[in-house]
């Protein structure tokens, strides 16, 4: 009778096919004994010949498995491979990524090392193709002035942090906090780490961890990941308070704040000066970012940098602004819907049965009965 793994390997995947070859590859070739591991790719609906050529790699593994997850969303498949998983760690892989010869084992040790309940490491951040925009993109991820203090973008490593890419985690710990939020199409490993950290667990970044991952290949795709993003943190704040970061939510303050600038600057002379000096601070660091970015790599990308950056930072913010706005909108409107009722159902506005009436719109405006009515509205399909 063959022993249950001691690792379970999860991949998501949906249209990988220039990428998922060359992972399983990295996989396969690295050090950590594969009759040792379990290897669950999962499927969330590709079009393209991904599913082909994961199968036609999997022959590598002694233990593996393409699952196809019915929902099509990342969580979703996510919950579906880590309840298939027999192994006492869970390491979750990417598809856009390979990975060192020892990343297996290095994330088993680290674990033991520091006692963490989930470890990962640093991205190198590489193009998606082998374009200026594209390799633009792989320097500005790994830049400050664009990605704030992401210890994992910036290769600061070897210590406690909020959140690590991926991660290696022990069951036991899943266990105990529960698996990915299927109401989160994004951030939901974000989000997972927040209630590791507030059951008390901790989380590693480390610098023996270094995995290549491959980012968006042209600035519409950039965009779009920034779009994704930021309503994604909107949403995952609303669920979990204790999910909020500094750090994503200055493009919304960004925003706003040149909002409000502006629109006073059109009655207030001295906030036209406020402007001037806040934009001169911005310009500068941009100016920073391209000069640092242009000598360290290539001169050609001094003239891209500031725009693409300038490009994130609004999209994120704006579609931060409009995921906030959507959750609030949405409670107004189930308050309003449950003020009408309380009114409509009460048997007359009186003096009388005002007592009545107010202990009727307490109970129905309660916050919890407007968080169930948006996690259904999200759950119908708002994308």
């Amino acid at each position: 009778m063959l022993m249950s793994p001691h690792v379970s390997i999860i991949i998501p995947m949906k249209n990988e096919e220039l990428r998922i070859g060359r992972c399983l590859d990295s996989i396969a070739e690295g050090s950590y004994p594969m009759a040792d591991c379990e290897v669950l790719i999962v499927n969330g609906g590709s079009t393209d010949r991904s599913c082909s050529i994961a199968e036609s790699k999997l022959i590598q593994f002694p233990f593996a498995r393409l699952i196809h997850n019915p929902k099509k969303t990342l969580p979703a498949g996510l919950n579906m491979a880590v309840r298939l998983a027999r192994g006492s760690y869970i390491i979750r892989m990417d598809a856009h990524c390979e990975y060192q010869g020892d990343y297996i084992e290095t994330c088993l040790a680290e674990l033991v090392r520091t006692g963490a309940a989930n470890v990962g490491g640093l991205l190198i951040t590489l193009p998606g193709k082998n374009t200026r925009i594209a390799r633009c993109i792989a320097q500005i991820s790994q830049h400050p002035v664009c990605v704030g203090n992401s210890a994992f973008r910036l290769g600061v490593g070897n210590q406690f942090v909020d959140t690590v890419p991926f991660g290696a985690f022990r069951r036991e710990v899943l266990d105990v906090v529960g698996l990915y939020r299927e109401d989160l199409p994004r951030n939901q490993d974000y989000e997972l780490n927040a209630r590791i950290r507030t059951a008390g667990y901790q989380i590693y970044l480390s610098s023996k961890l270094q995995t290549k991952y491959y980012n968006s290949e042209n600035l519409t795709r950039f965009i779009a990941q920034a779009k994704a993003n930021g309503q994604g943190v909107a949403r995952c704040w609303s669920v979990n308070p204790g999910s909020f970061s500094c750090r994503h939510v200055v493009p919304l303050l960004f925003v706003v704040m040149w909002l409000i600038l502006l629109t006073l600057s059109i009655f207030v002379h001295y906030v036209s000066i406020a402007c001037i000096v806040c934009a001169s601070f911005y310009i500068a660091a941009l100016m920073y970012a391209a000069i640092q970015i242009g000598l360290s790599s290539d001169l050609s990308l001094i003239m891209f940098v500031p725009v693409i950056i300038v490009i994130y930072h609004i999209s994120y913010g704006v579609w931060t602004f409009v995921g906030a706005l959507q959750i609030v909108t949405t409670m107004a409107a189930v308050r309003f819907g449950k003020v009408a009722n309380a009114v409509i159902n009460c048997e007359r506005a009186t003096i009388i049965n005002a007592t009545k009436l107010l202990s009727i719109l307490t109970k129905r405006l309660y916050w919890n009965d407007g968080y169930v009515c948006c996690k259904k509205y999200w759950q119908r399909g708002d994308r």
